[in-house]
């Protein structure tokens, strides 16, 4: 019953099924442009596979219809993506669960997966004009350029492990490329070098709502404003291009970012909760 996706068709049907289970947040085929594998179980339930930025895990959502649940479906597919972890020399597998949804919970839970972290998803209603960006003194925020790409991933190398999530690296690089493609930099610049960036990714199909994912900075130039100047050129420019809001899930030990993103305005609420497993 299990297939590997293959074809944009197959593709599709993850968006229908994924769609199906999250009717408020949709996605297009967009998602699923640097070709991720997926497993599929019919029309009915898939799962994709990736190497997470967790050292050792595999970052596995499984998606399975509402109507189609408690038939084993999910533990299928689960068992599938535990072969393809090994098949990547990898020891556990990661994921996210809705803070209300405790029957999913419970369901890893009995399949040994632990909390890891809990999630805030804060949000940013943006009014047209938004006020421009003032960065520290010496420092450029600007759009990034195709050139700047290896800096941005330098930043991050050093940047990533800080976060609150424990063990957790960046993306090996030709990875971070693929599943970057669609991303749009803000960077800051001191004396020609990038020392921070800040990333908006599209939120699904939502034409008017954009999505924060990593804003770092290089530990030599922290607590300087860096941080804030970025994240209000991004509100900036979002508002300039027409966008409504912005929307970020940033880790309950992360105080420092959780503050800063409710100095700019952005109201949260408990959304989230990873969890780690082993392999089935």
């Amino acid at each position: 019953m299990i297939r590997r996706g293959e074809s944009d068709d197959d593709y599709v049907v993850c968006v229908e099924i994924y769609n199906a289970v999250n009717p408020t947040s949709p996605i297009d085929l967009a998602v699923f442009d640097s070709r991720p594998t997926v497993l599929i179980h019919g029309s009915e339930g898939y799962v994709l596979v990736k190497e997470s930025s967790v050292a050792g895990c595999a970052y596995t959502p499984v998606r399975v219809r509402p109507e189609a649940r408690r038939r084993g479906i999910g533990s299928e597919l689960l068992v599938g993506a535990s072969n393809e972890a090994r098949a990547l020399g990898l020891e556990a597998l990661f994921g996210h669960v809705n803070d209300t949804d405790e029957a999913t919970l419970g369901w890893l839970t009995r399949r040994g997966f632990v909390e890891v972290s809990r999630d805030y998803e804060q949000v940013r209603e943006l009014a047209h004009p938004e006020a421009p960006s003032t960065p520290p003194a010496g420092i450029e925020v600007r759009l990034s350029r195709d050139s700047d790409l290896d800096g941005i991933y330098a930043v991050a190398v050093e940047a990533t492990p800080d976060m609150a999530v424990a063990g957790i690296r960046a993306l090996p690089y030709e990875q971070w490329r693929r599943e970057s493609m669609h991303a749009t930099f803000h960077v800051a610049v001191e004396d020609g070098q990038i020392v921070g960036f800040a990333t908006l990714t599209p939120y699904g199909a939502v034409a008017d709502t954009l999505e924060h994912e990593l804003t770092g900075v290089l530990r030599s130039h922290r607590r300087r404003g860096i941080g804030s100047a970025l994240k209000r050129g991004q509100i900036a420019w979002a508002a300039e291009n027409g966008y409504r809001r912005l929307i970020t899930w940033t880790q309950s030990e992360n105080a420092a970012m959780r503050g800063l993103n409710l100095s700019l305005g952005y109201v949260e609420r408990l959304d989230e909760i990873s969890v780690k497993g082993p392999l089935q």
